[in-house]
């Protein structure tokens, strides 16, 4: 808020110590009683000051700093900080055995977006064991540039032994990096070729979300293997 801050203090109870403490001290610390209050408030005045906060900037303003800072990538940002806000998202995945990259238009042989597709991998690379990726199948005057073989070839320069599938279908728009094991991920607005070009959103999905993800990519992946069962 604006011209207001909330700051909760917990004591920690293996001390012995209570919310009458921190009064005291602070009261005893002439530099600190000095340039600040410390006050109790109820819940009642959390109401009022979430009241003004309401009417003055609308319910949003709540979660702005949440948006701005951490979910929205912009045209106007570096290298450097698209990378940070990336990769501090990708490490939420670590642990991950089996990965599973939903985008109809990952591919890429741009050096920027094979360099921070690296980066992202580095991250996940002490557990991953699989990927596999749902693409959709490229224009053939786009074959050469959304050509596969560059990030493979920087999976298995990472990890030899680790096992890649390609699914080409057009049944998935949106861009999703999941844990098929532990059901979590991440929804990413463009592909890794499109970040700081246009602005676009990433953000964590909630588990049920990407359980309905997983669940239909498990099905498309499904379908796609008993069709090719039955053409053999």
């Amino acid at each position: 808020m604006s011209d207001k801050e909330i700051t909760i203090i917990a004591c920690h109870a293996s001390n012995g110590v209570n919310s009458r403490d921190i009064f005291q001290r602070f009261y005893d610390n002439p530099d600190l009683s000095r340039d600040f209050m410390l006050t109790r408030l109820n819940t009642t005045h959390i109401q009022d000051l979430l009241r003004e906060e309401f009417i003055k900037n609308g319910p949003s303003s709540l979660f702005r700093y949440h948006i701005t800072c951490d979910s929205i990538l912009h045209p106007g940002i570096t290298v450097d900080e698209v990378e940070i806000v990336i990769l501090g998202f990708i490490r939420t995945l670590k642990g991950v055995k089996n990965l599973m990259i939903i985008d109809a238009f990952f591919y890429s042989n741009e050096e920027s977006v094979l360099n921070l597709f690296k980066k992202m991998i580095i991250e996940l690379s002490d557990s991953l064991q699989s990927i596999t990726f749902f693409t959709q199948e490229p224009k053939p005057k786009d074959a050469k540039k959304r050509s596969p073989n560059a990030m493979h070839n920087i999976l298995k320069s990472i990890n030899s032994d680790i096992i890649i599938k390609d699914i080409r279908t057009d049944e998935i728009h949106d861009r999703f990096w999941l844990d098929a094991d532990n059901k979590k991920g991440i929804v990413m607005g463009t592909s890794l070729n499109g970040v700081t070009k246009k602005l676009t959103l990433i953000d964590y999905l909630q588990p049920y979300d990407a359980k309905a993800v997983l669940d239909i990519a498990n099905e498309i992946s499904k379908t796609q293997q008993t069709g090719k069962e039955e053409h053999e």
